[in-house]
């Protein structure tokens, strides 16, 4: 307990004497002195020295932190497992080690395998023995945490990243009169969950829902779908089908919070977009526009006729991208949050395969689940990984992103419209459901257009972006196809959008 109330008191002493505050040049200053690179080592350098020292004296086991090698304490682990009741308090870790495979690395974070093997403790009893199976405990587990860099911990911080660890923690209290229940049936198991906006970091474990849950990648079925990767791979499940778990499961998240005023009025740092709504947060709206707009300018420089990469821009999607850049305003996106016509929700915000975790469930539970591909019967769910972009927006932007970036161009006529009735809208307005929308107030024909719109206003934005960042030319060709596919299918006569949804870069 008293190092624990060192902690804390170490701790609040420097948030506060560094409380950082928003200037209107979108710099973040502190009181006394500027968030440097000799502030911030300082800062991580003492919270660091202060857990050695509390470790050596044998007072605590402390938790991990960001490092360039993370390491997680083996006792300080098991009585997290114990406390979350995971294992019961006979049983303790007996061997612990991080994967030292090549590390799942992103722009901000990365993500390592955590292995476990299970012991007796020796207070355990014969007969306690011979009632605990180790198999029926977790074994492996999912570590992510934030880079330890400067530069990472500064995209943390104006991203305002840390929101995740709040929804896992059940600390954002605009999404907590809802009980919170509905988000419980998506999300993993967590271990532990810890962050801090003033440090820029951030770290959570869960449990792997792989190997323990028997989930299914949602990616690896869309990327056999595609392009027959995985050769080992059975899918459980069909592209189609599980494009529709997605689209329902999302479905029940939108009827919790549909049209909710509650949402709109969160910090940023809780809900990301409630800001705009509230017609705050214009200049890093515009700066990310601005950001994505030059980095367009360097990839049109690049990958024109003739060059070496081997991707070539589409005329025609230079033409959209223009456009729509020319067409892209502060203005114009409060219009239309303004709009009372369009509905808003909470949106997950990057809802696609790489986030999602297929759960499915035994097969002969699977009778009367509805079908969408007739060759497949679609079981279970999908957990939700990665809910750092919350925040409030127009519903049928999820289901574009998710379709978008992982469903098949090939299928899109086939089957679009048809997933976004019977698996989407379907659910949503189900009045066997506690949470519905009524479908007179949001008809089907309404959902359709803006599954049409709402997508790709996200998707030229990220494209624009993607086309700076010297990316392979496959995964440049692919998503081009994708883009391009969509509007010819669903918006043949559109050749202008207006960019709204943005990441904060």
């Amino acid at each position: 307990c008293l190092s624990c109330c060192c902690s804390s008191c170490f701790f609040l002493f420097f948030q506060f004497l560094f409380l950082p505050i928003s200037l209107s040049s979108n710099l973040v200053f502190f009181f006394f002195v500027d968030m440097s690179f000799f502030v911030e080592r300082f800062l991580i350098w003492g919270r660091d020295t202060f857990w050695i020292v509390v470790e050596w004296m044998g007072l605590y086991s402390p938790p991990p932190r960001p490092s360039e090698t993370p390491f997680i304490n083996k006792l300080w682990f098991q009585r997290q497992l114990q406390a979350k009741g995971l294992i019961p308090k006979h049983v303790v870790i007996g061997e612990l080690e991080l994967d030292d495979k090549k590390d799942n690395r992103g722009m901000v974070g990365l993500m390592k395998d955590v292995r476990v093997q299970y012991a007796f403790s020796s207070s355990c009893s014969e007969e306690e023995k011979s009632r605990i199976d180790f198999d029926s405990f977790p074994r492996r587990f999912m570590l992510k945490l934030s880079n330890p860099d400067v530069a990472s911990r500064k995209r943390v911080q104006y991203g305002q990243q840390t929101r995740e660890c709040e929804v896992y923690n059940h600390r954002n209290k605009f999404l907590q009169h809802h009980g919170h229940g509905g988000l419980n049936a998506f999300l993993p198991t967590i271990v532990y969950a810890y962050e801090s906006r003033i440090l820029g970091e951030y770290i959570i474990i869960s449990v792997n829902c792989v190997t323990e849950w028997g989930g299914v990648p949602a990616n690896f079925v869309f990327e056999k779908a595609r392009w027959g990767m995985h050769a080992d791979f059975t899918p459980p499940i069909s592209a189609v089908d599980l494009m529709g778990v997605m689209f329902s499961d999302i479905a029940a998240v939108h009827a919790q919070f549909w049209k909710d005023d509650a949402i709109l009025h969160a910090p940023t740092s809780a809900l990301k977009t409630s800001c705009w709504y509230m017609g705050q947060g214009r200049q890093k709206w515009e700066s990310s526009i601005a950001f994505a707009q030059n980095m367009w300018m360097k990839g049109k420089s690049v990958y024109t006729e003739g060059n070496e990469t081997g991707f070539v821009l589409d005329p025609e999607l230079v033409n959209i991208m223009d456009n729509s850049f020319s067409a892209t305003s502060w203005e114009t996106l409060q219009e239309h949050l303004h709009d009372p016509s369009i509905p808003f929700t909470l949106s997950h915000g990057d809802f696609h395969a790489a986030n999602l975790i297929y759960i499915p469930i035994p097969t002969n539970e699977s009778e009367g689940v509805r079908r969408i591909d007739s060759s497949t019967i679609h079981n279970g769910h999908v957990v939700m990984l990665d809910w750092s972009e919350l925040g409030p927006w127009e519903p049928t932007m999820d289901l574009a992103q998710s379709f978008i970036s992982d469903f098949p161009s090939a299928m899109f006529a086939e089957h679009g419209k048809k997933l976004v009735r019977e698996a989407y809208w379907e659910t949503l307005t189900d009045e066997g459901h506690d949470f519905h929308v009524s479908k007179v107030d949001y008809p089907f024909e309404q959902c359709w257009q803006e599954f049409c719109r709402a997508g790709i206003e996200k998707w030229l934005w990220m494209f624009a972006f993607m086309t700076g960042l010297n990316l392979p030319a496959s995964l440049l060709n692919y998503f081009q196809t994708q883009i391009l596919t969509f509007i010819h299918t669903f918006t043949p006569s559109t050749t202008s959008f207006s960019m709204k949804p943005v990441v904060i870069v």
